[in-house]
């Protein structure tokens, strides 16, 4: 329910609240991957890169990088390179 409130809240413009949902959420399960995905997502739209590669890595320790959630967010992380609109 925490990720799906953080999805909501993120894709609502409030990015901030929306990293506290995923907090929580991981804080809960911290092997729930689609809310590191999430969470990365929405780190790198705020424009920390750093933190969304740390959840990549958290994501590929727990399932690899086949699983769904690992590919989201490198697909975003390599699209926000292709764009130039990175930060480090």
């Amino acid at each position: 329910m925490l990720n799906y409130l953080g999805y909501a809240t993120r894709n609502k413009g409030d990015v901030d609240q929306g990293l506290r949902y995923y907090r929580a959420a991981l804080e809960i399960d911290p092997d729930y991957t689609l809310a590191r995905s999430y969470m990365g997502q929405a780190l790198l739209s705020a424009g920390d890169r750093r933190g969304a590669m740390i959840q990549l890595d958290e994501i590929e320790k727990r399932v690899g990088t086949d699983a769904r959630e690992y590919r989201l967010l490198a697909q975003a992380l390599e699209q926000k390179s292709l764009d130039g609109t990175h930060t480090y």
